[in-house]
Parts: C-alpha cells; sequence; structure tokens
C-alpha cells in the first residue's frame, strides 16, 4: 500500500510536505533581554539581537548559580561560593576555570579570549572582565566586565 502524499482536513486536500524547504532569512541570534524589565517601548520581553544579546547571555551566566534555574540544573557559574575564599591564585584559578566551563558548555558560540580578575582588597570584591568574540563572526568582540 503506497503513502499518500496528500491529507484531506475538512475537505480541503493538503499536501503532507512543503513543497519548499522553509528557511530564516537571516542567521541573527535573536532572544530575550535580561534582566526583564518594563521597557516603555517595547515591554517587559523585550526582543534583543547581536552585542546587547550576548552580553545579556552571559550575565545571565555569570550571575546564576548552579541549581538556581529551573530544568537546567547545572547551568550557571556558582561564583558566589567563591565569596569567603582567600584572594590568592589558586581561587583565581578555580574561578576562572568554572567561568571557562560554564561558557563552553552553555554559549558554545563564543570563543574566550580572556579572563582577567582584579582584586579590591578594601571591600574584599573582585572584578571580572571578559573578553569573548563570537566564532561565526571573529570581528565581533564583546568586552564585559562584572563585580563578585
Amino acid at each position: 500500500m503506497a503513502i499518500s502524499e496528500n491529507v484531506t482536513i475538512h475537505g480541503k486536500t493538503i499536501p503532507i510536505r512543503p513543497k519548499q524547504i522553509i528557511t530564516l532569512k537571516s542567521e541573527k541570534y535573536m532572544g530575550l533581554g535580561y534582566p526583564i524589565s518594563d521597557n516603555p517601548k517595547r515591554g517587559y520581553f523585550s526582543r534583543l539581537t547581536g552585542d546587547p544579546l550576548l552580553k545579556s547571555n552571559l550575565k545571565n551566566l555569570l550571575r546564576t548559580a548552579k541549581g538556581e534555574r529551573f530544568m537546567l540544573p547545572n547551568f550557571g557559574c556558582d561564583l558566589k561560593e567563591f565569596l569567603m575564599e582567600p584572594l590568592d591564585e589558586i581561587t583565581f584559578n578555580e574561578i576562572k576555570d568554572t567561568i571557562y566551563n560554564s561558557i563552553s558548555t552553555y554559549l558554545q558560540d563564543l570563543i574566550i579570549d580572556k579572563i582577567g580578575l582584579v582584586p579590591n582588597e578594601e571591600t574584599s570584591s573582585i572584578k571580572i572582565t571578559l573578553s569573548c568574540r563570537l566564532k561565526q563572526e571573529p570581528q565581533v568582540s564583546i568586552q564585559l566586565s562584572l563585580n563578585l
């Protein structure tokens, strides 16, 4: 018995497979901005593309603790566990490894050029600076700094 190429729905004959393959017109990445805020022009769920989207995704990944995101228990960097650790080379290497592993797992379209950690002895905090670029577009560079 041969499989029919058409299906009848409510008296209309519709082909099972589309005649043309449907593709996206643009190869741009699109996503929701983070943090979610009320934008008067775009509303709560504003759509971002390009550098703002990648910076938003990086901030989200770095600020999320593991186990905090529903259905993705390993998403995040767990940087809060380094808060009371000494500001020495061992801790800095562990932070760099954590950041590198998280980005290579969840943001695979980024290439990490440099991860910098600068301690602030007065406030016992660390300033994290990231320099990344896209794999598909190596000329697009992203700079991000974050305090821990």
